[in-house]
């Protein structure tokens, strides 16, 4: 630390310190400048675009922090493995997908068919969210509670449906857990064909809106799941 005066005037001194070693010290690069927390979502972001620029859930931490130009030690610290990033964007999406049931919900307990035509819109409106929140590799343990919590609520939103529906007498007889679970089959199923591209042409080539499809089979689901 090095002090020395400088005269202002004819009367007045004033005393300034200088830290050598610290003015001497390299600015920091734009690498380093992350604030705590926004790197962890970068390399989420990072993630979400190398899938959606390779088409596959190829990646690597290390190849992440190399495009962002971070030390692979930095990425470790959020994220302990590839799978840790996949879980995370699989959790993200389940929220997103359960408050948009819950808007539904909320104005009409019932309204399966609308449950159904906002499953098949999230899907294709986040198509990569979607492949990683049913991707074989992400099974669900207790290293992951939210996942179980998150994935809990919102299949238990879709059974609240089925539920009013059949407190009403409109809906057959079986359990509440079996149609769910026959709902959930074939709008997911529904879903993974417009996701995939499967729906844009038919191989008939006829031309099918996703959305205007995705109300025409919740109205099949319904009528199937419905009393004669």
């Amino acid at each position: 630390m090095v002090t020395f005066n400088v005269s202002v005037g004819n009367k007045f001194k004033k005393m300034y310190s200088f830290d050598m070693a610290k003015e001497l010290k390299p600015q920091k690069k734009a690498k380093d400048l992350y604030r705590h927390g926004d790197l962890k979502k970068a390399l989420i972001r990072a993630a979400i675009s190398a899938i959606k620029k390779s088409g596959e859930i190829e990646f690597s931490l290390r190849d992440l922090a190399e495009k962002m130009g971070v030390s692979h030690a930095a990425a470790y610290r959020h994220f302990s493995s590839k799978k840790e990033i996949l879980f995370e964007i699989a959790h993200d999406g389940f929220l997103r997908l359960n408050q948009s049931f819950m808007t539904i919900l909320e104005k009409e307990a019932s309204d399966i068919v609308s449950l159904g035509v906002a499953y098949v819109k999230f899907a294709i409106e986040n198509p990569i969210h979607f492949k990683i929140m049913f991707h074989p590799d992400l099974k669900i343990d207790d290293k992951h509670p939210e996942m179980i919590s998150v994935g809990s609520q919102t299949f238990l939103s879709l059974k609240n449906c089925v539920e009013s529906n059949k407190l009403v007498g409109k809906f057959r007889d079986d359990s509440v857990q079996d149609l769910s679970i026959a709902a959930w089959s074939l709008v997911h199923g529904l879903a993974i064909l417009a996701v995939n591209g499967n729906l844009a042409p038919l191989p008939d080539g006829v031309i099918v809106n996703s959305n205007e499809i995705a109300e025409k089979v919740a109205h099949i689901l319904v009528n199937g799941l419905n009393k004669r």
